[in-house]
């Protein structure tokens, strides 16, 4: 059976580990919307009329590139996610042992 001591030890160990993972997280959004926000303006080119054939095609093909990059980027940030989820759901478990004493 954990100690007291040792259980708030263990909070702030599983605390520093779940900041740390919500860190990267922030980080991994701002890469993930920086991709976005350079795929708009090939979006933009297919939503003008104005725009011809041979345009369509090149920011359909760079906004294919942008999609294969937000693919490659989900895999880190769903694990750093689950590693975050797990953190904290480790914390809950001690605070209630804390909170029943």
């Amino acid at each position: 059976m954990l100690t007291t001591h040792k259980i708030h030890e263990e909070v702030r160990r599983h605390a520093s580990a779940a900041r740390a993972f919500h860190t990267g997280l922030v980080a991994d959004t701002h890469r993930r919307l920086r991709v976005l926000q350079q795929m708009a303006q090939h979006i933009n080119v297919l939503r003008h009329q104005a725009s011809g054939h041979a345009d369509k095609l090149s920011a359909t093909e760079a906004a294919c590139r942008h999609l294969k990059t937000l693919e490659k980027l989900d895999v880190p940030w769903r694990e750093t996610y689950l590693d975050l989820r797990r953190r904290l759901r480790q914390i809950r478990v001690h605070l209630r042992r804390l909170a029943k004493d």
